[in-house]
């Protein structure tokens, strides 16, 4: 992650925790404002709150917006240009974007949370999918060090290699066991906790199974899909299970009845965890859309090479004898370096999927902080559905993804 990204993320951080504290702390203070002005019927509680974050979100997601418009146009420049134009004229930009957010009428806003209610489901989309992606990442890396050490080892057999071997060994395992006790202490709480109203036990229930199931198909002879991935799914799948049973307003917790509304905590724990979503996405999406291109070169430099091999083999038999034609390539890899040295001064500007996911990410933003805009702040069924909904999602693509190769054999799904 270069020094600019980590800016942005740092940006979309602060815009958060603004967002977070005017809510919770500075409600009697906005709705003395000109705007907020609709929000002193009483009868919202959290109207000047939710007004609030919905200003916070629209500037941010205008800003990434505007930036992913923008990036057709960005070229590759020095690092000391980078941080001028980033704090002297993007920074200073989003500032008075978030100032003039608050002299926009409130009924605006009332359209933009249908719009982030819609566009919010295409970040959750993106979210699972990188969720998936990373249990078998995971896998991958872990199994390719694993045979590494082993190989190692019986290449030679010293101490160093066996213990090497056994500790990637006991990564490997204590990750799939540290994964399934968390999911198992996830569920019994669960239990305990929301197991007094129907949803409190149904919903944990549907997740035990399909988990068990997705279990058994990853380690059976069948798929042999592995231990660690279903494990990884595993917990992902209690904690959006947590989240949805968090959002309903019927459940009793701890045996007492909710009352009226999530608590802070928890909504600091929504944050954090979709902040941490669009990190993690934005960066996987960026770094997908490198690989993408990567094929493309890849054949073009194998196609030119090939193409060039018939004149170099020629020019090797009909110059053998000279030595100067052998000694001319190491003159040019020996200038290499002196011309590699001020590389790092300068700066690729970010894909525009990285932006394109910031975008969303502020736009999801809106949807976590109100509780998909609950009208009182209050948790509600609306939430609750959204999110549980998209655990059966999850369940749905990570099934996709193990069948889905032994269901159509004859289709590449690498």
């Amino acid at each position: 992650m270069n020094v600019v990204r980590a800016a942005y993320l740092a940006l979309f951080f602060a815009n958060t925790i603004f967002a977070v504290l005017f809510k919770a702390l500075g409600e009697d203070a906005l709705r003395t404002f000109g705007t907020f002005d609709g929000c002193n019927s009483g009868k919202n509680v959290s109207c000047a709150g939710n007004q609030m974050i919905f200003r916070t979100s629209f500037s941010i997601s205008i800003f990434f917006l505007l930036q992913t418009l923008f990036s057709r146009f960005y070229k590759t420049q020095r690092r000391c240009h980078a941080f001028l134009i980033l704090f002297l004229i993007e920074f200073p930009v989003y500032i008075a974007m978030l100032v003039g957010s608050f002299f926009i009428p409130s009924s605006f806003f009332d359209g933009y949370a249908h719009f982030s209610r819609v566009v919010s489901g295409f970040f959750i989309l993106f979210q699972i999918v990188c969720i998936v992606d990373f249990s078998y990442q995971l896998r991958d890396m872990l199994l390719d060090r694993m045979e590494k050490a082993i190989q190692a080892q019986e290449a030679e057999p010293t101490r160093a290699t066996t213990c090497m071997a056994n500790i990637w060994k006991t990564s490997f395992l204590g990750l799939c066991l540290l994964a399934l006790i968390g999911a198992g202490c996830g569920l019994g709480y669960l239990y305990h906790q929301y197991g007094s109203c129907g949803v409190g036990i149904a919903f944990p229930t549907i997740t035990v199974v399909v988990a068990a199931i997705i279990l058994a198909l990853c380690v059976s002879t069948w798929l042999d899909v592995g231990l660690l991935p279903p494990c990884v799914v595993a917990v992902y799948l209690v904690l959006m299970c947590w989240q949805a049973l968090n959002s309903q307003p019927s459940c009793k917790k701890n045996g007492a009845p909710t009352t009226g509304g999530e608590s802070p905590n928890a909504i600091v724990y929504s944050s954090l965890i979709g902040a941490f979503s669009m990190t993690w996405t934005s960066w996987r999406t960026s770094t997908a859309a490198s690989n993408m291109f990567a094929p493309n070169s890849d054949a073009a430099a194998k196609e030119s090479s090939t193409k060039s091999q018939p004149a170099e083999l020629g020019s090797i038999v009909i110059t053998h004898v000279e030595a100067p034609s052998v000694q001319q390539p190491s003159k040019e890899e020996s200038a290499v370096p002196t011309t590699a040295t001020p590389e790092p001064t300068s700066m690729t500007p970010e894909p525009w999927q990285f932006y394109l996911m910031m975008f969303l990410a502020g736009v999801y933003m809106a949807m976590v902080l109100t509780d998909w805009d609950s009208a009182n702040g209050a948790s509600n069924g609306v939430s609750m559905w959204v999110k549980i909904v998209a655990q059966w999602l999850t369940m749905l693509l990570f099934l996709w993804t193990i069948l889905a190769p032994k269901l159509f054999p004859d289709r590449d799904f690498s």
